[in-house]
């Protein structure tokens, strides 16, 4: 292994790549192990669950506002370094229209989302934040020059205003608003850090150059590269992907909102607890499929391709069931001293969700790949129906086991978009074979990337 990484340039590379990711994500750990459980217990599981499902429904509008095409962008700077202000402008108005009408949408029917006025109140002010979103289009652009170490200085200022405006928050003793307020502020944040970082490699400040054609200076900047034509291209590549990222957070966060009708907001404030924590797990693929995707999409037609990527897969699912075994005997422990006795519930439903990863890390590098290879309504029906399932079991097991009964319908409905779900594709069962073959042969194998 020692020996791979002196010798190979391009793992090196990719590897300090996915080590700034991974200590960004390391800080937001630690963060949420200190700052996020302060909250927790300060607020109480009652005024916590209407957080939570206030940023639950929030997230939901986030993802729409994105549009499913940071994957698609990144793939395209990559193959078309040249046109990277023509696609990172496109994708920059895009998204703040889409942003800009959402606002306006919840502005205008927010009182029709909950019978409680207060939260739908929370629930606006958190939809804000999205017009700040817009400016995430340059996290795309770091991406495809493999430079994720902007992005992740952006994430630790925003990480460190945000977890110091929290703990004033509680030594002030503030009322539950300044905690909604503090998310607007932390969109903010972002997309200064964002700004400033990318103004200085000339993305939105005027940056001229020669034009040999006609001798003369020509402007080239996001605010001025947008293009009807590409963003036509990009809307009908992207909006699988935006199908897909919507049933992906209400996989996730559907549990939430079954909670909340059938149990109450204590319980959902309980449960949000427990997968806040084990969410935290769900960050590993993430920051691995981040810093390899250039990788893949540009070795996509080399040879030992497929070998690259059983290596990655098996190493994930070891990864996940480590972790999923260590879960069983520190999880109930872990929420108890974390938590506190008002939390006590969350132990059982923390072990469930990590057993989860196994699934969850199979499936968000398996994305990457189907993107790649540009089978993206694959992995969107594969979604749709993961996400189906997941809805009848809430209905199913929450009256018979509560909050348990909410985390075993997502560890079941995952198992299933693995195991299932793909056996109805000739394209896309061969991924089960790989996901039980991948540890062995990554064991067998190692990992690295030539």
């Amino acid at each position: 292994m020692w020996q791979l990484f002196k010798q190979h340039h391009g793992f090196r590379k990719y590897f300090f790549n996915t080590s700034w990711l991974a200590a960004e994500r390391f800080m937001r750990l630690v963060a949420g192990l200190f700052v996020g459980v302060y909250v927790a217990r300060y607020l109480g599981p009652d005024q916590f669950g209407i957080l939570t499902y206030a940023l639950t429904i929030t997230e939901i509008f986030s993802i729409a506002a994105k549009l499913g095409m940071d994957s698609i962008v990144v793939r395209d700077l990559i193959k078309q370094p040249e046109q990277r202000y023509t696609l990172l402008g496109t994708a920059f108005i895009l998204k703040f229209i889409s942003s800009s009408v959402i606002i306006v949408c919840v502005a205008f029917f927010f009182f029709f989302i909950d019978s409680k006025l207060v939260t739908n109140i929370y629930v606006f002010i958190i939809t804000m934040g999205l017009i700040f979103q817009t400016f995430e289009i340059v996290d795309c652009y770091f991406q495809s020059i493999v430079q994720t170490k902007y992005i992740a200085t952006c994430k630790i200022v925003q990480l460190i205003v945000s977890s110091l405006i929290k703990i004033i928050l509680i030594f002030a003793k503030a009322d539950l608003i300044w905690f909604v307020i503090s998310v607007l502020v932390d969109h903010a944040t972002l997309a200064g850090s964002y700004f400033y970082v990318s103004s200085k490699k000339g993305l939105f400040w005027l940056k001229y150059k020669l034009c040999l054609e006609n001798n003369k200076y020509q402007n080239e900047t996001i605010l001025n590269g947008f293009s009807i034509s590409k963003s036509k291209s990009l809307i009908s590549d992207s909006w699988p992907l935006l199908i897909y990222s919507l049933a992906v957070m209400l996989n996730m966060k559907s549990d939430i909102f079954f909670i909340r009708w059938m149990l109450g907001y204590e319980y959902a404030g309980v449960y949000s607890a427990a997968t806040r924590l084990s969410s935290v797990l769900y960050i590993i693929p993430v920051v691995i499929g981040s810093g390899v995707f250039p990788y893949l999409a540009k070795n996509h037609s080399k040879d030992r391709f497929n070998e690259r990527t059983k290596q990655l897969l098996g190493m994930l699912t070891i990864i996940a069931t480590i972790l999923a075994i260590g879960a069983i005997f520190t999880g109930e422990t872990v929420l108890q001293i974390l938590y506190g006795a008002a939390y006590s519930k969350a132990g059982d439903v923390f072990v469930i969700h990590v057993f989860g990863a196994i699934f969850v890390f199979h499936v968000s590098i398996r994305t990457h790949l189907l993107t790649i290879e540009n089978k993206q309504k694959l992995s969107l029906y594969l979604l749709i129906g993961t996400l189906i399932s997941n809805i009848l079991l809430n209905i199913i097991l929450i009256p018979l086991y509560g909050i348990s009964g909410a985390a075993w319908a997502s560890l079941l409905s995952w198992a299933a978009n693995v195991l299932f779900f793909p056996l109805f594709s000739k394209y896309s069962s061969r991924y089960i074979i790989v996901f039980f073959s991948s540890p062995v042969f990554f064991i067998k194998r190692g990992f690295g990337y030539a």
